[in-house]
């Protein structure tokens, strides 16, 4: 197994390498950052549908068949304004999964009937989300922790809804040529001839483009102690996060040794930690408590 890194025009990435590998996974991660508003976390909810509902010659239906029948997938995603695309398949379908994706980079549809269904669906899964207890109480905690204009501040459904009427094929027009232009952040795993191909793809979705250094905004609130109450009728359960903001980055030599120590006492998504065996195991007061640390840059 090897490591390297490479680097191009508005891109660089890593790659994990090993001879004979047949699997692919590749991870394409854009900052798409700015000013955080109601309108534009709309706008990046309905991309990410967008993005897979037609491109070039093909429909929404026919780009799907494409990628399920090489047994591929294809998934975008965003969070806190970073764009992922992910690519999975084998080496031998490789370059037609590639071609696929060219496509909807570089020829991407956004018709008007699929913005509509994108809307219709994008304000059902908003209005279900009023009623996510554990993600509800997740943001409000977060919510308190930084102003408006920051990338992690969250938007209430109610004002999300709002805000996905007003978005129109130009706005998902200006954000895809945003995301064409800013850096790509590029993770290939497979063998070399599977790295060099993607490199090749992606030189071509980045032609005719150029770098631009969008001006971000973070904005974190004093700490103040409160406690935030929010009632969801409908729930007999109760939710609630607790924590803070602490002065470390990723490069503090404390960060690791915290990190190490938070997963011990409550691994995320695990059984193992202290928190969950005491407090769950031995007490049996909760269905499920953990700790981690988010945001850290």
């Amino acid at each position: 197994m090897k490591y390297t890194t490479f680097t191009g025009n508005g891109y660089t990435g890593g790659a994990i390498t090993k001879k004979a590998e047949r699997t692919v996974y590749c991870c394409i991660t854009v900052d798409l950052h700015q000013a955080h508003t109601a309108t534009s976390s709309a706008t990046e909810l309905l991309y990410t549908d967008a993005l897979l509902s037609g491109a070039g010659k093909y429909s929404r239906e026919q780009f799907i068949d494409a990628v399920n029948l090489l047994g591929a997938s294809i998934g975008v995603t965003t969070q806190n304004s970073r764009l992922r695309i992910t690519l999975r398949c084998l080496e031998e379908n490789l370059s037609k999964v590639l071609q696929l994706f060219e496509v909807m980079v570089t020829h991407p549809s956004f018709t008007a009937p699929e913005l509509q269904r994108i809307k219709i669906q994008t304000k059902n899964e908003l209005i279900e989300h009023t009623e996510n207890a554990k993600a509800v109480a997740a943001e409000n905690f977060k919510n308190s922790l930084y102003a408006t204009g920051d990338r992690r501040h969250t938007n209430t459904p109610k004002s999300l809804i709002s805000a996905v009427d007003t978005v129109t094929t130009a706005h998902l027009q200006k954000l895809h040529a945003i995301t064409r232009a800013n850096t790509w952040t590029v993770t290939v795993g497979g063998n070399q001839a599977v790295v060099d191909k993607v490199c090749t793809t992606v030189d071509v979705c980045k032609k005719g483009t150029k770098t631009q250094i969008l001006k971000q905004v973070h904005a974190q609130k004093p700490q103040v102690q409160k406690v935030l109450l929010q009632n969801i009728p409908s729930k007999q359960n109760i939710e609630f996060s607790i924590g803070t903001s602490i002065p470390l980055t990723l490069h503090h030599p404390e960060y690791l040794p915290f990190v190490f120590g938070l997963n011990v006492l409550g691994k995320m998504g695990g059984f193992t930690g202290r928190l969950m065996s005491t407090i769950r195991e031995k007490e049996g007061l909760t269905y499920g408590i953990y700790a981690r640390t988010e945001s850290v840059e």
